[in-house]
């Protein structure tokens, strides 16, 4: 897909992981720069996005088709968040 280029990285609140102006990026068919799909993970996993524009960006993303940067982005974020189980033998 396309990473929008010099342009795309510049847009204002793109970097800061701006629900709305990540998902109008995405809907244009942009991969998110790295920066920006772990800045727009993160607030999603703090809960800080709607459910209704998360649902949003989810889809969006699985139209698009999801970058490795994206993926990883995600992946880091969930991780990040895991609680670490110990067990006994």
């Amino acid at each position: 897909m396309d990473d929008g280029g010099p342009g795309l990285r510049d847009a204002p609140g793109l970097g800061a992981g701006d629900p709305h102006a990540c998902l109008h990026a995405i809907s244009e068919g942009n991969d998110l720069p790295p920066d920006a799909a772990a800045a727009l993970f993160e607030r999603m996993m703090e809960g800080d996005v709607p459910p209704v524009l998360t649902a949003a960006l989810l889809a969006s993303l699985r139209t698009k088709g999801e970058s490795v940067a994206e993926i990883v982005a995600a992946a880091r974020a969930m991780r990040k968040r895991s609680a670490r189980l110990t067990t006994s033998p």
